[in-house]
């Protein structure tokens, strides 16, 4: 973003809950100084809303004078590559890049099939877990240098796999186990290094 955007009025626009993919891009405005209007809208008014959207989901950046941004992974680029949360250095910004789209393709094979019976669920979720969420975790691993992706500095990048292990530390995603990190020290140590940052500490007290 350049000065004209800073000073521009800024909304983001999610679901009412603190998760999903919006919830890196709030922490990522708030992390920038980015003064925004946090929109967040009910369950019971997305049918309403749906439609108005650039590609039917959400979250949604506007930025007066500029116009709609969509797609999580976009806005959190856009933040980053703005207000130093990515790597100055293009191919490393890439790479960071590249985590975000990770996160995405593995939340897409997590929960595809849920309309499944338990018992088939059951069996889609353990073999996730013992096969391809464990090769993304050694993956991603590789790829920390620590505390953060980037290493003392945080990123977008650190933002979205920390909302994500939120997810899954939750333990309300069935048949994954809540303490599955624990066997990845890069994964639970960079999701201490987030929720210990300042601005990370700033953002949940609001």
């Amino acid at each position: 973003m350049n000065e004209s955007v800073t000073q521009a009025n800024v909304t983001l626009r999610y679901f009412d809950f603190p998760g999903g993919r919006g919830e890196a891009c709030r922490m990522a405005l708030h992390l920038a100084g980015v003064p925004f209007h946090d929109d967040r809208i009910k369950f019971d008014d997305w049918a309403g809303i749906k439609s108005s959207t650039p590609f039917g989901g959400m979250p949604v950046l506007t930025i007066k004078g500029k116009g709609v941004l969509a797609q999580s992974n976009v806005i959190l680029g856009f933040i980053g590559g703005g207000h130093d949360l990515l790597p100055e250095d293009n191919f490393e910004a890439a790479q960071h890049l590249a985590i975000l789209n990770s996160v995405e393709e593995f939340v897409g094979r997590l929960f595809a099939g849920g309309d499944q019976d338990e018992a088939a669920k059951k069996q889609q979720r353990e073999g996730f877990a013992s096969g391809y969420m464990k090769d993304w975790a050694n993956n991603i691993s590789t790829l920390i240098q620590g505390p953060f992706v980037g290493g003392d500095k945080i990123s977008v990048a650190d933002l979205k796999l920390y909302v994500n292990m939120n997810t899954l530390k939750s333990g309300n995603v069935d048949y994954i186990l809540r303490d599955y990190f624990e066997a990845f020290p890069k994964f639970t140590a960079l999701h201490a290094a987030v929720a210990s940052h300042p601005g990370i500490i700033e953002f949940g007290r609001l």
